[in-house]
């Protein structure tokens, strides 16, 4: 494969080069590869949040159209917030 030629900072120039001279890798290509693969898993898993994210907005969106749902009024957010907290022990309770 041709080599590729990419500006990098003086701070990424000594990072490399630091990874290269503790034995972690042995040149700068394999480090450029080990960011990548990184960059590359990082970016599947936050396109695998979004998308979490976007099918749980559409199933609220769907419940509210079929009325399920609960009119919370600023009296009683605390109380709904501890319920759901309650009901879900994974959830972190507000502190």
């Amino acid at each position: 494969m041709p080599s590729e030629y990419i500006d990098i900072s003086d701070q990424q120039r000594a990072f490399i080069r630091q990874s290269i001279s503790n034995g972690q890798y042995l040149d700068a290509g394999e480090v450029v590869r080990a960011g990548l693969r990184l960059l590359e898993i990082t970016e599947q898993y936050n396109q695998a949040k979004l998308t979490a994210v976007q099918n749980l907005v559409n199933d609220g969106f769907a419940d509210h159209d079929k009325g399920h749902y609960e009119t919370i009024t600023p009296e009683s957010l605390d109380a709904f917030i501890a319920s759901v907290c309650y009901e879900n022990p994974s959830r972190t309770t507000p502190q």
